[in-house]
């Protein structure tokens, strides 16, 4: 069962159902079950892959720094930012803690080439959703933002289900 495509005023709601009025105005491609999706990151190979793996779900956006990703998502509603974890002017939790406080806080996924168990449990303990791996794999990240995507609208419909 589709989500139906209206507003509702919440945290999740307002990440994965306004894209009427946000993403798809920007790119009319994007319909509930295609979406933008933020990286965080340096690397075009990194982007590549990304852009790739997500090409039939997602319209992959790209930010250099922290302060590019910050200004990025002030100006768009961004419901999923994959973010690396080492940028040149901070680390993804500069990008989490600069986002964290706006009443559309989007999923944010970070990435690193070091993905050990201590950044994993960091990431989740702190508030972020998941941790991806570099390089890549195609599966894995359709797999993990698909997910994010789900949670979103989930998180959505209960709250329409709760307003009513």
């Amino acid at each position: 069962m589709k989500t139906p495509a209206f507003a509702v005023d919440s945290l999740a709601a307002g990440a994965a159902m306004q894209w009427t009025k946000t993403a798809g105005a920007r790119h009319p491609e994007i319909t509930p079950d295609r979406f933008d999706v933020l990286f965080v990151g340096g690397l075009s190979e990194d982007l590549a892959r990304l852009r790739t793996a997500l090409r039939r779900i997602a319209h992959v956006m790209r930010a250099t720094t922290c302060e590019d990703a910050l200004r990025q998502l002030r100006d768009a509603r961004i419901p999923i930012v994959l973010c690396d974890d080492r940028l040149p002017d901070g680390t993804w939790l500069n990008v989490f803690n600069g986002v964290a406080t706006d009443s559309d806080t989007p999923l944010l996924i970070v990435t690193a080439r070091c993905a050990d168990e201590r950044l994993w449990a960091e990431v989740l303990n702190l508030g972020g959703f998941d941790l991806l791996a570099k390089p890549f794999r195609a599966a894995e990240v359709r797999h993990v933002v698909k997910t994010a995507w789900r949670r979103l609208r989930t998180l959505a419909y209960g709250q329409y289900k709760g307003a009513r």
